[in-house]
């Protein structure tokens, strides 16, 4: 399923590691939604999941946390995180000394 963002794109991530911690990067990539559509379509599969394909917004919204329900068609943007490695405080007591 799509993201949920009002568009048709999906998304993948890739981890990177680095001097400190791990780089997560999400990317967007486009494809040919309208053909799989179609190919949905022409197969019988349920139109809402094949509509969704083109709008990239969910068919079934109900189950939602209240504070997705309001972002619902923003459109998402890539962005990088960095997640920082934690130095266990054992550690850091050998560390210090």
């Amino acid at each position: 399923m799509r993201a949920n963002d009002g568009t048709p794109r999906v998304w993948f991530s890739t981890l990177r590691p680095t001097a400190s911690g791990i780089l997560i990067e999400h990317h967007l990539l486009d494809y040919q939604h309208a053909t799989a559509a179609a190919k949905m379509r022409r197969s019988g599969l349920p139109e809402a999941y094949a509509a969704a394909l083109e709008t990239g917004l969910w068919p079934s919204y109900d189950i939602l946390p209240r504070a997705e329900l309001g972002i619902r068609g923003r459109r998402l943007e890539p962005v990088a995180i960095l997640w920082r490695h934690r130095v266990p405080d054992s550690e850091m007591q050998s560390i210090r000394m």
